[in-house]
């Protein structure tokens, strides 16, 4: 009841991202036949197979929604002895405390 007259923020993440039509779906053959489940997509499944996608996913991995607004501004590396650091600043644009997950993906390219 708290979450849903906004006296506590909501905290879920989906865990999977959602097209905003079945066709804009990198994959969709996810029906296992005789016990088999068929991989055409090779190595580009999950968050690979939309960095591959010519469209953007309606709600993607780790989106949730909250009582609050949030602005992301600079993002930098940062070397600390000799280690890599991601940095990013963060900020809560509404008037109201809440919970943000960011999330990096590193690749080859």
């Amino acid at each position: 009841a708290d979450v849903l007259l906004g006296r506590e923020e909501p905290g879920g993440r989906l865990p999977t991202t959602w097209p905003a039509r079945l066709e804009d779906a990198p994959v969709s053959d996810v029906v296992p036949r005789d016990g088999i489940l068929s991989y055409r997509e090779g190595l580009n499944i999950g968050y690979r197979a939309w960095a591959t996608a010519d469209t953007a996913p309606a709600y993607p991995f780790g989106h949730g929604l909250g009582y609050t607004a949030w602005v992301l501004g600079a993002v930098r590396v940062e070397e600390v002895r000799d280690r890599l650091f991601l940095v990013a600043d963060l900020t809560n644009t509404g008037r109201r405390r809440g919970r943000h997950v960011l999330q990096a993906y590193l690749s080859r390219g």
